[in-house]
């Protein structure tokens, strides 16, 4: 029978514990109890009737309760005996932590140990088959004897001491003088819910109690992993899914670059450590960081949400009897690219000057570009270089080392792999060679795809322009009755000026720049108050704008 999970009393606040040397058989199954806490934990106990409830935890998985009866002659309870001629834990069971021996104080009499009642609860359904094991503790010397009963057969554990009644029975008595060859104390045991032993004689005699546990129930583990909707970040993704429960219970499975889905074999352990579920790239092009992870589990086809369920590997707990199906299901990412294009100047610059455009992409999706799904920005200069000449440019990724470019004298144009987060930026100049009247306007491209052509719009998010314009704004003002008899001049004599009074000024203002203008405010060091019908205008388009004063006011000189 392969022993339960139990610990050396102490370890983990078992309350059992495995001899770990000796010559004793079954020495890695029996698991002695340890009866330290009998009596409120006085290991004497006194000539007169003691009993107690008892419940010890044996392992993760099973609890013994029972009742403790000592009665008769002062015994107390001791880890050995320390006899030197004593077969139990001098001998046979050796290295025990537990405090298991009920041991004689008094000589000359009679000690009674009784267990009533022995229940084991663990796990699952059902009362788990387990076997109580009584062993003689010292020796059985001249004088003295030792009877064990109990409600069901006893079975001697190894080799079994002449000087015992056979067969064994629920009832058998060993007395003294003790073998001198062969098994030299009995150790016994029985699938029985009741035992009891009575020593007896002139000298001092013991008895140790253990157990044998049930084997834990075999428990089982398996892993998948499933690509969302079938849709991979990038063609001949590959993952590798795998179970664990050591290194030497691992399960794996891997979807290769077309399956949807890798399901792990089954694997079946009595093992009662955690499972540890992973899952890792398959492929050196496979990144992780381009798909969203997402574990689902169910034990025993009861659903529970793992703990860390968006990392690549999660550990899950696994009791005996476990049935426990992990799912990863990796939803992949999309690439997606922002720009934004500036200029180091705001208008058109004087002729043989230098105007430097900055466009910037950065990769602000959920999955890099890479190999086979590349980044494309491309630049439109047709704008720009019909009234300039192209001198340089260049183009890097997050800041590092220039890469490469291709440039013309109408287009820029750049593709790479991107990782998320990652930045793209290039650079250009230019020297203005034009007259002043012209617009120069740069767009950038920033695509999944290589651009055949340029599209007629730029629309956002992705295009970005910068358009630089010559502005200059013209402004005559007129004095008369009314705009059509207004004249341009300066009055030589206000007295004879039309014979009107007040005086009425009319300002025509035009947009002889390349751009649009905008909050465009008139006024007048005359102090004339003046309206205007609008503030914004288009190149080349003009506005009237008038006001009113008195003859004091003469006509400034145009501006």
């Amino acid at each position: 029978m392969v022993p339960a999970a139990a610990l050396p009393a102490g370890a983990g606040n078992y309350d059992c514990s495995y001899a770990t040397s000796g010559t004793g058989a079954d020495r890695s199954s029996i698991c002695w109890l340890n009866l330290a806490s009998f009596n409120g934990g006085n290991p004497t106990v006194t000539d007169r009737w003691t009993s107690n409830k008892m419940t010890l935890k044996l392992s993760d998985n099973y609890t013994l309760s029972f009742t403790m009866n000592v009665n008769g002659k002062s015994a107390r309870v001791v880890k050995s005996s320390q006899y030197w001629d004593a077969s139990f834990d001098v001998q046979s069971y050796k290295g025990i932590a537990s405090s298991s021996v009920l041991y004689q104080t008094a000589q000359n009499g009679m000690t009674q140990l009784q267990l009533d009642g022995i229940t084991l609860a663990g796990p699952g359904n059902g009362v788990p088959a387990f076997s109580m094991v009584m062993a003689d503790a010292e020796s059985t010397d001249g004088a003295e004897s030792i009877t064990f009963n109990a409600n069901a057969q006893w079975t001697a554990v190894g080799l079994r001491p002449s000087n015992c009644t056979y067969p064994l029975g629920s009832n058998f008595t060993c007395s003294g003088p003790k073998p001198t060859s062969g098994a030299r104390a009995a150790v016994v045991r029985s699938d029985s819910t009741f035992v009891q032993v009575q020593m007896t004689g002139s000298g001092l005699q013991g008895v140790a109690v253990g157990i044998v546990l049930p084997a834990d129930p075999a428990s089982s583990v398996q892993a998948t992993a499933t690509f969302a909707g079938g849709a991979r970040a990038l063609a001949n993704d590959s993952v590798t899914v795998s179970a664990a429960r050591s290194t030497s219970e691992r399960v794996s499975a891997t979807t290769g670059s077309t399956s949807k889905t890798a399901t792990t074999v089954v694997s079946t352990s009595n093992s009662t450590a955690p499972a540890t579920f992973v899952v890792t790239a398959a492929n050196g092009s496979t990144s992780l960081s381009n798909y969203a992870l997402a574990w689902t589990c169910t034990r025993n086809g009861a659903s529970f949400p793992p703990s860390g369920s968006g990392s690549a590997s999660i550990v899950v707990g696994v009791a005996p009897g476990d049935k426990v199906l992990c799912t990863v299901l990796l939803t992949a990412g999309t690439p997606a690219l922002s720009i934004a294009q500036t200029a180091d100047r705001k208008e058109v610059p004087a002729t043989n000057s230098t105007v430097t455009y900055t466009v910037t992409a950065q990769n602000v999706g959920t999955a890099e570009y890479a190999a086979n799904k590349l980044a494309y920005l491309a630049v439109d200069l047709s704008s720009v270089t019909d009234e300039a000449s192209f001198m340089r440019a260049t183009v890097a990724v997050d800041g590092g080392a220039p890469v490469s470019l291709t440039s013309s004298f109408s287009k820029l144009t750049w593709s790479g792999a991107l990782p998320k987060g990652s930045t793209v930026v290039i650079s250009y100049t230019v020297t203005y060679n034009g007259t002043k009247d012209e617009v120069l306007t740069s767009r950038a491209f920033a695509t999944n795809t290589e651009l055949a052509k340029f599209p007629a719009e730029c629309v956002s998010p992705s295009c970005a322009s910068v358009a630089l314009y010559h502005p200059e704004l013209t402004v005559v003002k007129k004095a008369g009755a009314d705009e059509g008899t207004a004249k341009v001049g300066t009055v030589a004599d206000p007295a004879s000026f039309i014979g009107a009074q007040p005086l009425n000024f009319f300002y025509i203002v035009e947009n002889t720049g390349s751009g649009a203008l905008s909050n465009i405010v008139v006024t007048d060091d005359k102090g004339v108050k003046i309206t205007c019908p609008q503030t914004t205008l288009a190149p080349k388009e003009s506005m009237t704008c008038t006001g009113t004063s008195d003859m004091s006011a003469f006509f400034p000189r145009t501006s």
